[in-house]
């Protein structure tokens, strides 16, 4: 018998944006840097509009399959539509009911969402402190017996990175225990401080990627993601994919490849924009009165905690309410009294507008929410 059409709650922070972010004056909910125009990019190519290559067109692949140091070739590759369906074939493709495994938190939560309406057994590997940075007990939740382990590198909503020291313990308890690693690695290429960090692709054999142009590249209307792994995983989630969205769009791959023939260039712009973003952030007035400041290591948002501020979803509410800014409130992640804040515009004089208005709204809040000493 089967388990229905309600296997899955509803997915929080993808309800959150989706009922707001239109009516939005001010989008801060965003993840991503903001997109370039399909004029910047070179216009529409011309081509026939079949279905193409189930699996992804071969030059597409051959060109995402470059960008990892490893034996791999087009056949290791997988185009989907977006990181998401990446995701969501990947966990179908190694999970079953009852199946024990391992998940970084905070996450994103889709993930999470999935495996919880698969009926797998999960352990959670929390990311340590208000810097969120790896703890090794945390290695304790992969064990004999785990199937697999969700991790995401750099980390969605915290943008804390796991540095090739980290990546080796955690690929180190999952050879022991036998368990394949998938890596969410959309948010590879905005780390701050300019090193690349190793796929997990390259340091594990099991290691699954998933990925796509939408976040450091910026263009989530391609909805052009892929899987990178062994030919197995590949095959099994191609599978899944015949009963999914069967092939990914001719238009979206095309301009894809000359996206990716411009890598550097499209990962410079999201550094950039990333650091001139998160400095123009703490330099408005009251902003560290507002949040709790914590260094910013990859990703274009900030996930910071509020002052005082314990249930973030009715203060996010309330600000959008008010003023029209939107963010996502931590809630939207198990973390509540942290919110995720934007930092991948590219007009400097809108994001100063937008962080001012938030800040200020924030620091009234709390004045008003804080009971005075004076007071009887």
């Amino acid at each position: 018998m089967g388990m229905g059409c309600n296997m899955y709650d509803t997915f929080a922070l993808e309800r959150w944006q989706s009922l707001r972010d239109y009516k939005a004056k001010y989008n801060l909910s965003e993840s991503g840097i903001e997109p370039p125009s399909l004029k910047d990019l070179g216009g529409l190519p011309d081509l026939e509009l079949g279905y193409g290559n189930t699996q992804g067109s071969p030059e597409l692949r051959k060109q995402i399959s470059s960008l990892y140091h490893a034996p791999f070739t087009e056949e290791n590759i997988l185009v989907t539509n977006g990181g998401a369906e990446a995701n969501f074939l990947t966990v179908h493709s190694l999970v079953e009911p009852g199946d024990r495994v391992a998940v970084q938190m905070p996450n994103y939560m889709q993930t999470v969402g999935i495996l919880r309406g698969l009926g797998a057994k999960i352990d959670y590997m929390w990311l340590k402190g208000e810097q969120f940075q790896f703890d090794e007990r945390s290695l304790d939740s992969i064990r004999s017996g785990t199937k697999a382990v969700f991790i995401t590198n750099p980390n969605n909503p915290t943008g804390s990175v796991l540095g090739e020291r980290e990546l080796h313990q955690v690929v180190g308890a999952a050879e022991e225990a036998g368990a394949h690693i998938v890596c969410d690695e959309v948010y590879r290429g905005a780390e701050l401080d300019s090193r690349p960090l190793k796929s997990i692709v390259e340091l594990y054999q099991k290691g699954i990627a998933t990925s796509s142009l939408s976040k450091v590249y910026g263009l989530p209307g391609l909805r052009t993601g892929w899987i990178a792994a062994t030919k197995d995983v590949v095959v099994r989630s191609w599978g899944l994919k015949d009963y999914t969205t069967i092939s990914p769009s001719v238009v979206s791959q095309k301009i894809a490849v000359g996206v990716l023939k411009r890598q550097e260039q499209f990962v410079s712009r999201a550094k950039e924009i990333c650091r001139r973003n998160t400095d123009l952030f703490w330099s408005v007035r009251g902003a560290e009165d507002a949040f709790v400041k914590r260094p910013q290591k990859a990703a274009p948002f900030l996930f910071v905690k509020t002052r005082n501020i314990a249930q973030t979803s009715e203060y996010c509410e309330r600000l959008f309410n008010e003023t029209g800014v939107l963010i996502n409130p931590g809630e939207c992640f198990e973390m509540p009294g942290y919110v995720r804040i934007w930092l991948g515009g590219s007009r400097e004089e809108w994001m100063t507008d937008a962080f001012t208005r938030l800040i200020d709204y924030t620091l009234h809040y709390e004045r008003k929410s804080v009971p005075s000493p004076l007071q009887d």
